[in-house]
């Protein structure tokens, strides 16, 4: 991709969650209109990279959770770690993406791993500030610890303000010293989706499962159960 006549957003905010777990809002060079689950592609010397973004199509900005990744493995997510409010990156100006919310069945099972997240709490916050109903939600998280389980706290809220959102954060490391108090979860989160499906009585005939984020999550949930007959959506971070 030619990056050059890209044009330009501004970095509006940013917060840091850990050393290199970040979030930036970006103030979009054009009017954006886009489905909750789609990406955007951002730009940096040359380098593009699609981003899931975390903000509802209402919100006026941008939102993007990324997690930097160090050279040599890391092109782009350095250079965007190293931005700061009123900074600027290319921004392309078409959303795009079929990663996106299917009302079709009642039951709605989100599988994520830490940046994972970003579409779901698009989907989340689209669907309550657009009043819709006749879908229940089952959020599941994983991280190694619990310090990278970004947008939790946005998830418990959640799911304490509205019965038809439930919310699963799991650690995958308990025993180490970063997850000293955990309280909640443990194990990789996709061993747990089997667990959840039965207590919530989730069957594969009203059900969708979406999973987001680690490649050898995505495939492990998609090869116990879509045979099973579960309508099986995915989308990779590699």
């Amino acid at each position: 991709m030619d990056t050059s006549k890209l044009p330009r957003a501004r970095v509006a905010a940013r917060r840091d969650l850990t050393d290199d777990l970040f979030v930036l809002w970006l103030d979009p060079p054009f009017q954006h209109d886009f489905q909750p689950g789609q990406y955007c592609t951002v730009a940096m010397e040359g380098i593009a990279r699609p981003y899931s973004i975390v903000s509802a199509p209402h919100e006026e900005l941008i939102e993007l959770f990324i997690e930097r990744i160090p050279e040599p493995d890391g092109k782009l997510t350095p250079l965007l770690h190293g931005l700061q409010v009123g900074d600027e990156l290319a921004m392309a100006p078409k959303i795009k993406g079929h990663f996106t919310l299917d009302p079709s069945k009642p039951n709605q099972v989100l599988i994520a791993t830490v940046t994972g997240i970003a579409p779901f709490v698009s989907y989340l916050r689209d669907y309550i500030a657009r009043g819709l109903s006749g879908q229940r939600f089952l959020a599941m998280l994983g991280a190694s610890y619990q310090q990278d389980l970004a947008y939790g706290d946005e998830l418990q809220a959640l799911a304490a303000e509205h019965d038809f959102i439930d919310f699963v954060p799991t650690v995958s490391r308990p025993d180490e010293q970063p997850n000293a108090g955990w309280q909640g979860e443990t194990g990789r989160v996709n061993k747990q989706v089997g667990k959840y499906l039965d207590e919530y009585g989730f069957s594969p005939e009203k059900t969708i499962l979406y999973a987001c984020g680690n490649p050898q999550m995505i495939a492990d949930v998609r090869e116990n159960f879509e045979p099973l007959g579960y309508d099986f959506r995915e989308e990779k971070y590699w």
